[in-house]
């Protein structure tokens, strides 16, 4: 990071707290100006849910670590529904997922980003937390509707146990880390259930980029 002003830190990996560490200690040696990193909403060290707790060890570790710095918290990406539960419905229609009734204010990728480059850019003073949601909170009921309207035809979403999740995300070929973090996310949601962290509406990304967040069915539709 010799010379490097600005930093942008993300991405999840089974050792994504010492990486971190790692980056987050190299920043300070570089005497870096500002580092933006890319966390999640509800992010809590002592969290039972491996996302949210390692980041939540992550960004303790950044908020002590003296080095200049923004937290950018998204909700759940509104793009997992288009490249996982899209690809996964069957000929019956029928989608399987295990976040129960749990509400999710998913956010599209791109107002992410978005909000990122204003962060780095000096949106916000140093030690902020943004926390980017998508403008309304959705249960996977709602994006079964969305969904068929998008579709043409009747779009079901069915509940699954846990490990019939696991089974079938394995089958995709993701690794047993990543297999077992996304299951345990998904729990979260449930415990938070319709009204809880994963349901909250923020205006983050019409502060940052003076325009409405992305919602659903402009994804879905293709219209955005």
């Amino acid at each position: 990071m010799d010379g490097v002003e600005r930093v942008f830190l993300c991405g999840p990996t089974p050792d994504e707290v010492q990486l971190n560490r790692n980056a987050i200690d190299a920043a300070k040696a570089a005497d870096v100006q500002r580092l933006v990193r890319s966390s999640i909403l509800g992010s809590d060290p002592a969290s039972a849910a491996t996302f949210v707790r390692d980041h939540g060890a992550c960004d303790a570790y950044l908020g002590d670590s003296g080095v200049p710095h923004v937290i950018v918290r998204p909700n759940l990406f509104l793009q997992n529904v288009e490249e996982n539960t899209v690809p996964s419905i069957g000929p019956d229609g029928a989608f399987y997922q295990n976040a129960g009734d749990a509400r999710i204010s998913m956010v599209d990728t791109r107002d992410v980003a978005a909000v990122a480059v204003a962060a780095l850019t000096g949106f916000v003073k140093d030690g902020d937390t943004l926390e980017v949601t998508g403008p309304q909170a959705l249960s996977y009921q709602d994006v079964a509707l969305e969904l068929g309207a998008s579709l043409g035809r009747p779009i079901t979403d069915i509940d699954a146990a846990d490990e019939a999740v696991r089974g079938a995300v394995a089958g995709f070929g993701m690794g047993e880390w990543m297999v077992g973090a996304l299951v345990d996310l998904y729990q979260d949601y449930r415990r938070s259930g319709t009204d809880g962290y994963a349901a909250a509406v923020t205006d983050t990304v019409q502060r940052a980029t003076s325009r409405p967040a992305r919602s659903p069915d402009q994804l879905f539709a293709g219209r955005a």
